[in-house]
């Protein structure tokens, strides 16, 4: 199901990719990069609170995580092009993005099996 929440966060993600790409490699992947963790962190660990108090809060918490996500994947590359041999380079890019598809996986997965022993409320 489509929301609002998710076409906020869709939606400014993929309008900073380019502006991403160009600070990464202007100003280096790596701080960006940690900056945009953190920001995701915090909007995430902020979001069941924010969703609570006022939908116009959630609103704004989830563009914040879709300006730090929307950066984030430019800066990845950054690194990766800075960082990496040339020869190995397609073969890195392959393992970190196998590793988040996993991840994603891993989640649902664990999700499910928490949900059943009633984590968090189930």
């Amino acid at each position: 199901m489509i929301t609002v929440p998710t076409i906020t966060h869709e939606g400014v993600w993929n309008c900073l990719q380019i502006l991403g790409g160009w600070i990464a490699d202007r100003f280096g992947g790596r701080s960006l990069f940690g900056g945009c963790v953190l920001l995701s962190s915090v909007t995430s660990l902020l979001t069941p609170s924010a969703a609570r108090i006022h939908f116009v809060l959630l609103i704004i918490l989830r563009v914040l995580s879709g300006v730090g996500e929307g950066v984030m994947l430019p800066s990845i590359h950054a690194m990766i092009a800075r960082w990496s041999v040339p020869e190995y380079r397609s073969l890195v890019v392959s393992l970190i993005f196998i590793g988040i598809d996993f991840g994603t996986v891993a989640g649902m997965l664990l999700a499910g099996v928490l949900c059943d022993y009633g984590f968090a409320g189930g």
